[in-house]
């Protein structure tokens, strides 16, 4: 057992340390110990320098010191670099989900749904590009597609960083234009369904996320 693995919430009872909750209410019935409550307790990372990712429109970066909102901080909580990385980007990926779908709820639009397909396309233009080093788009263009490259765990701040750029640029998210980058698209009214590829090489994460707003 590892008591303060930001993996799960951990609850104690006496001597007896547990990480689910039905295991350690069988231990206290019979040891009529009291059980208590840990969550995880870690924050998410918070920039030393400048910290910078890079799309196809090119580098864009979160001032050191940044204060960063409520609802990203909560988002965000438990989850450090070890988080960022763990289970092939899970935790990521639902998170970076999580806060789409928050963005989108500002605009009064329906939450996107994750699709395998979507997720599976993702993945392998993530991978491509990480196998060559390099931002690559996919050459079909039968999804909408948002990439990008994080150095270490920079990727955490991805979504919030595309995001505030959205809103300085767009002052009407909800209408779809060619113009708009991928992230104001994303945020769109129109779309439905989301998928996420994410692939490391050495310190360096590349980032592929697909979503339409056609039948999957």
């Amino acid at each position: 057992m590892y008591p303060y693995s930001h993996r799960e919430d951990v609850y104690t009872c006496g001597d007896d340390v547990a990480y689910k909750f039905p295991a350690i209410l069988d231990y206290a019935l019979k040891k009529y110990c009291f059980i208590q409550f840990k969550p995880r307790g870690l924050k998410p990372i918070s920039p030393l320098g400048n910290c910078c990712i890079w799309t196809v429109y090119g580098k864009k970066c979160i001032m050191k010191n940044s204060i960063f909102p409520g609802y990203w901080q909560k988002i965000w909580l438990n989850c450090n670099s070890d988080c960022y990385y763990s289970n092939n980007f899970l935790t990521t990926e639902k998170n970076y989900l999580r806060e789409i779908n928050h963005y989108r709820k500002i605009f009064e639009n329906n939450p996107l749904y994750w699709n395998m397909k979507l997720s599976g396309l993702a993945q392998n233009r993530a991978s491509y590009m990480a196998k060559r080093k390099k931002l690559l788009p996919d050459p079909s263009k039968t999804y909408d597609e948002l990439i990008a490259y994080a150095p270490s765990a920079n990727g955490i701040y991805l979504i919030n960083l595309l995001y505030e750029e959205a809103l300085f640029e767009n002052s009407k998210i909800n209408k779809l234009s060619p113009r708009k980058k991928e992230m104001a698209r994303l945020l769109t009214s129109y779309q439905h369904y989301i998928g996420f590829g994410m692939a490391k090489n050495g310190n360096s994460v590349y980032i592929c996320i697909k979503f339409t707003p056609k039948s999957m």
